[in-house]
């Protein structure tokens, strides 16, 4: 269902904003695209640490892909910093906006600044207090969180729980370590049962952790649960098909690079659900072992459409493990603003 929030004014428009992103933004720039007077999206980015002119190419990229966008307006969140009409700091990132808005025939209707000491629009050049901005709207949502970046952090596991999981991770790489992905396959019977059940319970035995928590540490078969948990066993099956002839040398391409946000939208309860999971084993897991499980949850969290978290969880997962291949891959897309095709509706997504 869509939600409709009525706007008539800025102070209106901030006071909307974080329940519209589910989270207040903090040190930011939220770019709201506009088809007419209808809003057609809402895109969240760090303040730039590159120049003006690179940052609104990029970010423009991303709203230019929206082919109904006719119009736009740029809200930039600076909480430690002061900023006036006369005095903004900010001021060359939000020209280089509207001229490379412009350039692409998008209209940019308002740039309102939030900074430390009150906030203005473009509209009236005043410095406003905070607390015209009202609290957000009650639409019967969930409540906004804190900021973009809250809800990373790992879900407390019992210390016996986490200490038997270890424990059965270590005994299955010593035990099956040196298994090929088909010999794992014909040994497990139905892997495909074991990456469901993590998308159908809220919670595995002991065991099915540290089965999953072994398995998602092998890229192939990690590959395997992630279109699972996208699109269903049938994906899952066709992925590991391929993946199985690939390392055999006889290689069937697939259709679409899933993992690169191309292809059908996923299932986004069954991302949710994975990305429950993945936490938990990332939570009981120690060490190395945390990387794949924490790639797993960036590359969900960027599935989702939350790339600040995706980044933050890609993060924790290069600490564990360096050279990580998945979270290397969701550090760089993230890095550089890039959203899976399926982010944008199919009714205004413009091809490229």
């Amino acid at each position: 269902m869509t939600t409709t929030f009525r706007a008539h004014s800025a102070a209106d428009l901030l006071s909307a904003i974080p329940t519209m992103a589910g989270y207040t933004p903090r040190d930011s720039i939220v770019i709201l695209p506009f088809a007419g007077s209808s809003s057609v999206g809402l895109f969240r980015f760090d303040l730039p640490h590159i120049g003006p002119q690179q940052f609104a190419a990029s970010a423009l990229g991303i709203v230019c892909r929206l082919e109904e966008a006719t119009g736009m307006i740029v809200v930039l969140y600076a909480d430690s910093v002061d900023a006036t009409p006369n005095s903004n700091p900010f001021a060359p990132v939000t020209e280089a906006l509207r001229l490379t808005a412009d350039a692409c025939g998008i209209e940019v209707g308002d740039v309102i600044t939030v900074a430390r000491n009150g906030w203005f629009s473009e509209v009236d050049n005043v410095v406003h207090s905070h607390r015209e901005i009202g609290d957000p709207p009650d639409v019967g949502a969930p409540k906004p969180k804190a900021s973009q970046s809250s809800g990373t952090r790992l879900p407390r596991i019992d210390a016996d729980r986490m200490r038997t999981i270890r424990a059965q991770v270590t005994a299955l790489e010593r035990e099956h370590g040196s298994e090929s992905p088909r010999e794992i396959v014909e040994r497990l019977g139905d892997v495909h049962a074991i990456f469901e059940a993590a998308v159908e319970a809220q919670r595995g035995t002991v065991e099915d952790d540290a089965v999953l928590l072994w398995l998602v540490a092998r890229p192939s078969l990690r590959d395997v649960a992630m279109s699972q948990w996208c699109h269903g066993i049938s994906a899952g099956a066709k992925t590991l098909e391929f993946q199985l002839d690939w390392l055999d040398g006889s290689p069937n391409p697939p259709e679409d690079l899933f993992l690169m946000g191309e292809g059908p939208a996923p299932d986004p309860d069954r991302l949710r659900a994975a990305l429950r999971r993945v936490r938990q084993l990332a939570a009981s897991a120690s060490g190395r072992d945390r990387a794949a499980p924490l790639a797993c949850a960036a590359w969900l969290s960027w599935a989702l459409g939350m790339s600040t978290h995706a980044a933050s969880y890609a993060q924790k997962a290069l600490r564990a493990q360096p050279r990580h291949g998945l979270a290397q891959i969701v550090a760089s897309i993230c890095a550089n603003g890039h959203l899976p095709l399926w982010a944008f509706p199919a009714e205004n997504r413009r091809s490229t």
